[in-house]
């Protein structure tokens, strides 16, 4: 299937259109989430800490996998509120997740330490 100069740039305007919308209609969608922190208010190291390990506000992997279970997650004074990321060095929503995320032991569990049998 060809096609003429005049269709491609149709084509490739309401891909282009379509693309706009797209973040905007995700947006909307998340608006009622919680952000922990203001970007403008993070060191520049901090941001970049986020950025490499791909922190996000809401966790992609459902509540499985959410900074809420992580063993680096301190959680805030109220249930669901935001807490703190020893790794992230500043407040994390938990229910956001990070490549650096671990999940938080289980109470109960004997925990081996070096030396002891």
């Amino acid at each position: 299937m060809r096609f003429t100069r005049r269709e491609a740039l149709q084509r490739g305007v309401m891909l282009g259109l379509f693309g706009l919308s797209l973040p905007l209609a995700i947006s909307t969608g998340c608006a009622d989430a919680d952000v922990c922190t203001d970007p403008d208010l993070l060191s520049t190291a901090q941001l970049s800490m986020r950025e490499t390990l791909q922190f996000s506000e809401s966790s992609p992997h459902g509540p499985q996998r959410e900074c809420a279970g992580c063993q680096f997650f301190t959680t805030g004074a109220d249930a669901g509120a935001c807490g703190r990321c020893q790794i992230l060095q500043g407040p994390a929503n938990p229910r956001g997740h990070c490549d650096s995320w671990a999940q938080r032991p289980k109470f109960g569990r004997r925990v081996m330490e070096w030396g002891v049998g």
